[in-house]
């Protein structure tokens, strides 16, 4: 069993997956108590346009400061990518010792294998992204960019 777990954890495709969250997370954290502004959004900046992931960034670095709700109005999905990031950081240093956090990090995965679950996921990112352009251009403005 620890042998698997092991020879799944370290797969490249798993390093680069944690790799990213790690980045992600220790990006944001020292963005936002540094005051700094993330990167600049290529397709806004070209487009004129905000793009599906537009304040994602603020949204992650609302919730190091504590504020939920601004980080939901930055990106609806900022809350649950900072806890698929956390998840994985934990799972990786801890999956092997702790049983609910391996149980837990396996079931995620479980989860998200089949490819019509991530074709799923897409549709919600991208109708998410939908919902916040038709209410912009309503004149609701709740939603930040």
């Amino acid at each position: 069993m620890q042998a698997e777990f092991t020879r799944r954890m370290y797969h490249p495709i798993n390093k680069a997956v944690l790799f990213c969250g790690a980045v992600t997370l220790g990006f944001t954290l020292v963005t936002a108590h540094f005051h700094a502004n993330g990167p600049v959004c290529l397709s806004r900046t070209l487009f004129h346009m905000p793009c599906p992931g537009c304040g994602i960034t603020r949204s992650l670095q609302s919730i190091w400061l504590g504020n939920l709700e601004l980080s939901f109005q930055f990106h609806p999905l900022g809350i649950p990518l900072f806890l698929v990031c956390a998840g994985a950081i934990l799972y990786w240093l801890l999956g092997s010792k702790v049983g609910f956090i391996r149980r837990m990090g396996e079931a995620f995965a479980t989860f998200f294998r089949p490819r019509s679950r991530q074709i799923g996921a897409g549709i919600v990112y991208l109708g998410i992204y939908v919902v916040r352009i038709v209410l912009d251009h309503s004149g609701n403005h709740y939603f930040r960019w």
